[in-house]
């Protein structure tokens, strides 16, 4: 088992050496990315590029269309999109990335969802920033949170630039006089068609869900980055700066998953799967800050299952000189699969690893760390992935299992929770301890 360790260790000290060599000498081969593109119409806005395209509801006012493409020579309109609606669709009519709030109305103090979709304002205004070759923006103001009774006004800046696979939308909301007193909380929501979702959170770890019914959990970590894959595509999701009070997970079985960034208000429950129910109605109300909220979004889309943000081989053109079928193969095995099996988000977790994904629990139950071989291959995974995170979730995996060497060299065949036992689940010894 010692010998094991070492090798392991050996193994990711020659992949950090290796990543190195090839993100220097990787050639950068020329590729023509093309243009973007902005098409105003009355009732939507398009902005397009090669690699992405995004399209603003000017009726119901949010995004509702967002299709990617790996490669130029795809036609990006054919691409599937990457937003869904939501289950309970009406009367709000949400459908992918929608302004939200959550109040007490009324003096029964009823809990209502309002939504930005349910209707446009009279006062919302189209400005063209640019419309070049290179640089595709505009701003969206007077985006209300309900056209009945609106407690929020918000301007969305959409930009997408030439060669880049993603969208970046900038959200200002700012408060206006209302009725509603009881404000439980002002969010953006993102709702997705994928089935499967990935936080990868910088001061904990990892969380991996899908199929778990009506669920959501929230979290008030820094969030490293955001994916959702599985049935045609994935979106992924990066926000530079903590301007959110709270980050809350969403998942609808095989519907749909999401995220909610919420600017004001939080849920009191972190870090525990709850029905939808459990949530929201949940929170205690909230004063809005007079200096309004801010939220920047960089918002990525690919038509295969991985995230997009972690290939680091792109030109300015916007595609990568690597052999598509082996960068399939890499991302997809490491970002969709092996990431998934970690669980370390939890603290009372950190460094273990599981033997499948949360479906949405795992097999092999709250046993983890099993190195005959799932886990030895899930170090080897991480290890080659080239990203400084996931390096660190495999150091905490074997930093685990060598605190729990016993004084005669020999490592835990698996854990129990967080309790390690030496013996298998079959009931053999583990072998060891090794003289070397």
């Amino acid at each position: 088992a010692l010998m094991m360790a070492k090798g392991v260790w050996g193994v990711l000290c020659f992949a950090l050496w290796l990543v190195s060599v090839l993100v220097v000498f990787v050639p950068q081969t020329a590729a023509s990315g093309g243009g973007v593109e902005l098409d105003v119409q009355a009732d939507h806005i398009v902005l397009k590029s090669t690699f992405v395209h995004a399209e603003f509801n000017l009726v119901r006012p949010q995004l509702d269309v967002l299709r990617g493409s790996f490669h130029a020579n795809q036609p990006i309109d054919s691409a599937v999109n990457l937003l869904n609606e939501r289950p309970d669709n009406l009367p709000l009519y949400r459908q992918g990335i929608v302004l939200e709030r959550d109040s007490l109305e009324g003096s029964s103090n009823k809990y209502t969802t309002f939504a930005s979709s349910a209707g446009a304002s009279p006062n919302m205004t189209v400005r063209v920033i640019s419309n070049t070759a290179a640089l595709v923006s505009v701003a969206i103001s007077g985006v209300v949170d309900s056209v009945t009774d609106p407690t929020v006004t918000s301007t969305w800046f959409l930009t997408v630039k030439a060669g880049q696979h993603h969208l970046n939308l900038t959200c200002q909301v700012d408060p206006l006089p209302s009725k509603a007193t009881k404000i439980l909380s002002v969010r953006l929501a993102l709702y997705l068609a994928p089935i499967s979702l990935y936080g990868h959170f910088t001061d904990r770890g990892v969380m991996q869900m899908m199929s778990q019914p009506d669920s959501l959990m929230a979290s008030d970590a820094s969030l490293h980055r955001f994916y959702s894959l599985g049935i045609n595509g994935s979106v992924d999701v990066i926000i530079p700066q903590k301007t959110y009070s709270q980050l809350v997970l969403l998942d609808e079985g095989f519907a749909h998953t999401g995220l909610q960034v919420v600017l004001a208000g939080r849920i009191p429950k972190t870090d525990a799967w709850m029905s939808s129910a459990n949530g929201w109605p949940t929170a205690s109300p909230v004063t809005l800050s007079s200096n309004g909220y801010k939220a920047s979004l960089d918002i990525y889309a690919n038509n295969y299952d991985f995230p997009i943000s972690a290939v680091t081989s792109f030109n300015e053109q916007g595609e990568s000189p690597m052999n598509f079928d082996e960068l399939r193969t890499f991302y997809t095995s490491t970002y969709a699969s092996t990431v998934g099996t970690i669980v370390s988000y939890y603290p009372a977790s950190q460094g273990e690893v599981g033997a499948t994904l949360n479906m949405p629990l795992q097999a092999y139950t709250y046993l983890y760390n099993f190195f005959d071989p799932d886990s030895f291959f899930t170090i080897g995974g991480l290890a080659y992935s080239g990203e400084p995170f996931l390096w660190n979730e495999a150091r905490k995996i074997l930093e685990l299992n060598m605190n729990y060497m016993l004084p005669t060299g020999q490592l835990p065949h698996h854990f129990v929770f967080m309790k390690p036992t030496y013996i298998a689940i079959s009931g053999a010894t583990q072998t060891g301890p090794r003289e070397d």
